[in-house]
């Protein structure tokens, strides 16, 4: 699975907010916004609840939050072996 596209969703699922996400991720609104559809698309299920500008996690993405937050801690720590490695 892509984690630049699993940061996708756990940053704006943590700052409730695509727009902050993406200055905290250093992407556009718009190309953050096509990230999370296409994880949505490739998981085959809704991560968010839009209503308006209001941004919710859906219950898809409720159960999925804490398993993304496992795999980003375990890339976190691979990168970090590996840097030790070198």
């Amino acid at each position: 699975m892509d984690e630049r596209l699993l940061k996708s969703f756990a940053t704006p699922a943590q700052l409730g907010s695509v727009t902050l996400a993406a200055g905290r991720l250093n992407l556009t609104q718009p190309a953050l916004s096509r990230q999370i559809q296409r994880l949505e698309r490739d998981l085959g299920v809704p991560l968010f609840s839009r209503d308006g500008r209001n941004l919710r996690l859906s219950p898809q993405g409720e159960r999925l939050l804490a398993d993304v937050h496992e795999v980003l801690a375990a890339s976190r720590r691979l990168h970090d072996s590996v840097a030790d490695l070198r």
